[in-house]
């Protein structure tokens, strides 16, 4: 899974992530889901970082 704030990007393995702190990065400020979230393949993505996820076209 891939998380986006801003221009920063953070990695997390879900079999080993603690669940709250991924819980929290996949939340906005107002508590709602990240816009947009993408799954392509096996990995999920969650915000829109400012120059893009590397590796997606």
């Amino acid at each position: 899974m891939t998380i986006t704030r801003g221009t920063k990007l953070e990695h997390h393995e879900l079999s080993s992530a603690d669940r709250e702190e991924v819980v929290r990065g996949m939340l906005g400020r107002t508590g709602n889901l990240r816009a947009p979230v993408m799954r392509i393949g096996g990995h999920l993505y969650v915000g829109f970082p400012k120059n893009g996820f590397p590796g997606i076209a």
